[in-house]
């Protein structure tokens, strides 16, 4: 919302009253209770002028800080979030404390800190200030009705629908809302608010936290969420079901606002040491996503035109074949908390690379902001995709979570499109088959941590600058950097790969990171790296599905593991979240010790990607690759001895 003309200004009509000192405090074990005048207390009549903001900063869970802002309290006439729904956290260790000047609030490393008059409210962890609302930072508008009439609750099909609303009530004359306002430091970034298509950081950019069906082309979305992560360590997630209007820098432009129509807000800082902590975090307070069986991992068809039954029928169906708890259906739309009743897919697109690009941001988005996997239309949704288009989305498609085969009025099957992409795709599935057994340990760690599969590059290398704004590539987990084309056959494109040496999955080819990679892409193919130090288990080549026994048979690929270090890596059953064990590679003393945990992990074949060494003896070579060695029945140990090439 837009209350301001410029910076000092306020828009015509707009009444502001700010909160401006803390008149009483009040502290319990894990919470302040903070009563704020609106206007400067000289004497005993100026406790009669303006309104009075409670402001509650308490603690839910240990470096979550949450700050309730009230003029009158009362029932809201919506639904509000159900916050841990998987279950009450820990009771959190915090601290409350009060000054003549000021108090402040302790929960882990996350402190809130406030100071009386005038009335400021910041937030700091591990010796840094993260972020602050300063003086005149919050507070309660009156804004003429004809500054909201562009409002998207306003705007939106339900509000303006003849059938919906075919008697309308007058407009009021004002419009009560609550604004709070954060800092935004020197070279601050912003991400997430739900599947967003748009620009990927959300910088300078008015986000209405409203679904609406407008494609991928526009700045509506389908699954919108009230939760921002910045890159300076922290989130915010605003605890309110109905439409928050974010100003991420775009009014005044080193401040966010985030404002409601009402007379309550609630929002929560989350700390987090790296990305990842911060959205294990978040889903902690909004839920976790369930874990889909393995079987939906594989290719999906589907049509638009042929639609003519219920997603509760399909369900049925679905569940009758496979089984109970092993029937999964899409979503297009979600809120906050939707994570939990995966997958969704990313809404109705256009069949051009643009388009295939705005689908990539939307699904980077969504995952930052608590959503643990994923999908879209492959080819886009309208229209007829020309074939190289076809076969770009078709590899960017495999190396999503869900993969799916979706058009409006034409199927978007390979064979549609030549020899050339039936076979691509069938090669490209193949790849993914064998990749269940990493897929879906990732799978069962957005399950159980909130971890996302498809991590954007800054939640992978915070400390890494040139991460901080990538939108056309991400990992896909935490080991597989995925890059997908977006360009003709012949063009160039161009991707970037972090510090250290990365392996090319498909040829094993090496190259050193910081740097930009500029090459040309078969339509087939689709730049794949392996992150350095990984363990990857691959399982049996043909099976032809997804769903298989992925403990049994594995290939285990390390690469890059530098001498003295020791990476491990859990090894799923393919049934539910249990593990079978885990694998474990260590390079010591010039041999590479592979070990496995737990009776039910078989290995078959160990490949070792590490440039400059080759393997010394071992046993007998798979499909001609000198890297690979074939070790079935080794047992739970295998020992290779490593020579410099």
């Amino acid at each position: 919302m837009k209350f301001n003309d410029g910076f000092w200004h306020l828009m015509e009509g707009v009444k502001a009253n700010y909160a401006v000192a803390v008149q009483r405090t009040a502290t319990a074990s894990d919470e302040l209770k903070l009563q704020s005048s609106t206007m400067p207390i000289r004497h005993r009549g100026d406790t009669l002028k303006g309104p009075v903001l409670n402001i509650t900063v308490h603690s839910p869970a240990d470096n979550i800080i949450g700050v309730k802002i009230d003029h009158f309290v009362h029932r809201p006439n919506v639904a509000d979030y159900s916050l841990f729904p998987d279950g009450a956290p820990p009771k959190p260790s915090v601290q409350a404390a009060k000054t003549d000047s000021g108090s402040s609030l302790v929960s882990g490393k996350l402190v809130a800190e406030v100071t009386n008059n005038p009335y400021t409210l910041s937030f700091s962890a591990a010796n840094k200030k993260l972020t602050f609302a300063g003086e005149k930072y919050q507070g309660l508008f009156d804004v003429p009705y004809k500054w909201t009439t562009q409002r998207a609750s306003v705007t939106s099909c339900v509000a303006t629908d003849f059938s919906s609303v075919p008697n309308p009530p007058s407009p009021p004359d004002k419009i009560r809302f609550i604004n709070s306002e954060l800092n935004i430091s020197p070279g601050e970034l912003f991400y997430g608010l739900g599947e967003q298509f748009g620009s990927f950081t959300k910088n300078g950019q008015r986000v209405s936290i409203w679904n609406a069906d407008g494609g991928t082309s526009s700045e509506q979305a389908y699954k919108c969420v009230p939760f921002y992560v910045s890159n300076r360590g922290y989130g915010v997630f605003v605890n309110h079901p109905g439409e928050v209007e974010f100003d991420v820098g775009a009014t005044k432009v080193s401040r966010l606002g985030i404002a409601v129509a009402g007379e309550s807000l609630e929002y929560f800082i989350i700390y987090g040491d790296t990305p990842i902590e911060i959205l294990e975090r978040y889903t902690l307070l909004t839920g976790r996503p369930a874990l889909p069986p393995t079987w939906t991992f594989g290719l999906w068809l589907s049509t638009s035109f042929l639609t003519s039954y219920s997603s509760e029928t399909v369900f049925k169906l679905l569940e009758d074949y496979h089984g109970k708890d092993e029937a999964v259906v899409f979503a297009r739309s979600g809120a906050a908390g939707g994570q939990r009743f995966p997958v969704h897919w990313g809404g109705d697109c256009e069949s051009t690379f643009e388009a295939m690009a705005e689908a990539t941001r939307g699904l980077l988005s969504l995952s930052i902001s608590g959503y643990g996997y994923g999908a879209h239309d492959i080819g886009g949704f309208e229209g007829l995709p020309p074939a190289e288009l076809y076969m770009r989305w078709v590899a960017f498609g495999m190396f999503s979570s869900h993969t799916r085969l979706h058009g409006s009025s034409s199927y978007r099957v390979p064979w549609l499109y030549g020899e050339q992409a039936a076979v691509a795709m069938s090669n490209l599935l193949e790849v993914k088959h064998r990749l269940m057994p990493y897929l879906y340990y990732y799978a069962i760690q957005a399950h159980q941590l909130g971890h996302p599969m498809h991590r954007t590059m800054f939640v992978e290398f915070p400390g890494d600058r040139t991460t901080h704004s990538l939108d056309r590539q991400y990992f896909l987990g935490r080991s597989l950097l995925v890059a997908p084309v977006f360009v003709p056959q012949g063009e160039d494109t161009e991707y970037y790969l972090p510090a250290g040496r990365w392996t090319e999955f498909k040829t094993g080819r090496t190259l050193d990171g910081p740097r930009w990679v500029k090459e040309a892409v078969a339509l087939e193919d689709i730049p794949l790296w392996v992150r350095p130090g990984s363990v990857i288990c691959l399982g049996p080549a043909k099976t032809g599905r997804p769903d298989y026994e992925l403990a049994r048979g594995l290939e285990v690929r390390v690469y890059e593991l530098a001498e003295g270090e020791t990476a491990e890596v859990g090894v799923p059953t393919g049934h539910g979240a249990a593990l079978a064990g885990s694998v474990k590679a260590t390079r010591k003393g010039g041999e590479l010790i592979v070990e496995t945990s737990g009776r039910g992990v078989e290995l078959g074949a160990v490949g070792v990607f590490i440039a400059g060494v080759r393997v010394e003896g071992g046993g007998q070579s798979v499909g001609g690759d000198s890297r690979v060695v074939q070790v079935a029945g080794s047992g739970g140990k295998v020992v290779l001895k490593l020579v410099r090439v």
